[in-house]
């Protein structure tokens, strides 16, 4: 191919992408943005097998920013409208009535769109359902005009300078995935390294199957089957997903932004060699790595980690069936947990906050109480509907003397308004769901996320009762000395590797849980600021009182 030829496929694939931008900034409903990201695929499909194809003609500047520009297109169309919400509502003209009205119509949108295709064009009732959609039209181009009154350009991405320049400054590694039926492309960008992948789908798919199906099979008479298994498909899959990047130069904070079946993924668990023989003495990425996930590189420059009011702390945890024996391991089921109430009242030390156990941690409580917290701990179990993701739920105490049944559903949660600063799903499984191409987060903490929470804690599997309270503990704990989400997550994990049993080391006790959200995210103690205010008024007088005590020996 020469110059001319490759001069001409940039100016194809910007002017593509500019118009893909353009058209985009108009759609609202979640099934025009559906069907908007099947178009819009076919498109950066190709143009990323073009890219990859030319990748030695181009220039190193050329080919990063536009498969950068490619990847981020199609991860913003499935996220940011949740992200949309956000910027509107931290401006006050942005009422918060609005908003819920917003989410009406788009719900009531999809309803009538949904029945609308099942009448022929002759029926009666296909008129009406016409004049209803021309009029949810109408509500909701206006309501489109207020959405960007409230904020600059919602719609536009991050660009790919100021992407590289919030990399040089966090020093960070950026780990972007775009996956499409034939192909999974990986861009890598960081101060000292570009480059830019096509991965060996043949090696991947099976290693990723193998090692979902190693950890989440907590059988312990097939213990050392699970194990060789889990050996094998983590070693493959680091060699194909990490082992293509130059290894000595990899930052030590790592960012991915996985799609397909990645994002079920926990990158702790990618291990450089197996020669190790007990669990806890495996070379697990996490080693070396802080790694955190997001949806799209423009989340990163939107997230606001220093807005909460309110309580610092709100937390619930249920008992189930008050008269049962039985007890639970694993928050997967509906029988007693044992370890979830001594998370949240251990958790709730920490802050100044209240908590809600046993009986009193109903769905009504939870809905009474919800706006009121800066972090939101939600320690119980989560029922996942695998045929119908929208009916998965979170696990109330059930009062029968309350209206609600103690079932609190995604739908429910995306009508939401929490606004957290975080959110800790400590349940099962609440990363899992449909999975949309680049969708990013699913399930319940899809919901959460939809309920404009910024900075997840949630769960890819089912996770373990006692392990989980030892982990959340320690994760709070190091937020609120001040380290950041990321760091404090993993340094929890490797304490709890640590100082555990090596029994209880294998990745369903310790692993399941992931991060999503602001890299800089951690608490900011009120006490802290108020300690900090009270020492400079104490400084202060004490410099006006050494300065008059010189101007009167002076006088």
């Amino acid at each position: 191919m020469n110059n001319s030829n490759i001069s001409i496929l940039e100016e194809k694939i910007k002017t593509g992408l500019q118009l893909l931008n353009d058209i985009y900034a108009d759609y609202i409903f979640e099934s025009e943005e559906f069907d908007f990201q099947q178009k819009a695929r076919q498109f950066i499909d190709l143009a990323l097998k073009i890219l990859y194809n030319a990748k030695e003609q181009l220039n190193d500047n050329t080919l990063y920013s536009l498969v950068y520009e490619c990847m981020e297109l199609d991860k913003n169309i499935r996220i940011n409208y949740s992200f949309s919400q956000q910027t509107a509502l931290n401006n006050s003209s942005y009422q918060e009535n609005k908003l819920l009205f917003e989410k009406e119509i788009r719900q009531e949108y999809e309803t009538i769109k949904r029945k609308i295709t099942n009448v022929t064009p002759d029926d009666s009732l296909f008129h009406s359902y016409s004049d209803q959609l021309f009029s949810l039209q109408l509500n909701k181009d206006s309501l489109m005009d207020d959405l960007s009154k409230s904020g600059d350009q919602i719609h536009k991405g991050v660009s790919y300078k100021d992407c590289i320049d919030l990399i040089n400054q966090e020093s960070l590694g950026l780990m972007l995935f775009y996956r499409n039926e034939l192909h999974l492309y990986q861009l890598f960008l960081s101060s000292e390294q570009q480059d830019f992948n096509s991965l060996d789908v043949s090696k991947i798919d099976p290693a990723l199957k193998n090692h979902f199906a190693s950890i989440r099979n907590f059988n312990e008479k097939q213990y050392d089957k699970n194990k060789a298994l889990f050996l094998q498909s983590s070693q493959v899959l680091y060699q194909e997903l990490i082992g293509t990047l130059k290894q000595d130069i990899l930052p030590f904070s790592l960012v991915i932004l996985p799609d397909g079946e990645l994002s079920y993924m926990s990158f702790d668990l990618l291990l450089k060699h197996t020669q190790a023989e007990a669990y806890k003495d495996l070379p697990y990425l996490i080693m070396d790595h802080s790694i955190s996930y997001l949806g799209s590189v423009s989340q990163m420059l939107r997230f606001d980690s220093d807005k909460s009011t309110g309580h610092d702390y709100l937390g619930f945890a249920p008992i189930y069936a008050e008269n049962q024996t039985n007890t639970s391991a694993f928050r997967s089921d509906l029988n007693q947990l044992l370890h979830n109430q001594n998370e949240v009242i251990n958790c709730s030390g920490l802050f100044n906050g209240e908590y809600f156990l046993g009986a009193d941690a109903t769905e009504t409580n939870f809905k009474e109480h919800m706006k009121k917290t800066s972090i939101l701990h939600l320690a119980m179990h989560a029922t996942v509907n695998d045929e119908n993701p929208m009916e998965s739920y979170l696990n109330f105490y059930v009062d029968s003397t309350q209206i609600d049944d103690g079932k609190l559903y995604m739908t429910e949660i995306s009508k939401m308004n929490l606004n957290s600063d975080l959110v800790i799903l400590s349940a099962c499984q609440t990363n899992t769901g449909e999975q949309i191409q680049g969708q990013g987060l699913t399930g319940i903490a899809r919901a959460f996320q939809n309920a404009n929470n910024q900075n997840i804690l949630y769960t890819n599997w089912v996770v373990d009762d006692k392990s989980s309270q030892t982990i959340i503990q320690s994760f709070l704990e190091k937020v609120k000395s001040g380290q950041s989400a990321p760091i404090s997550l993993r340094e929890a994990k490797l304490h709890y590797l640590k100082q555990s049993p090596t029994a209880r080391t294998s990745p369903i006790h310790w692993a399941g849980y992931n991060y999503y959200g602001a890299l800089s995210f951690g608490y900011n103690n009120p006490s802290n600021r108020n300690s900090h205010l009270l020492m400079g008024v104490v400084f202060l007088v004490g410099f006006l009182m050494i300065g008059n005590f010189f101007i009167k020996k002076m006088t």
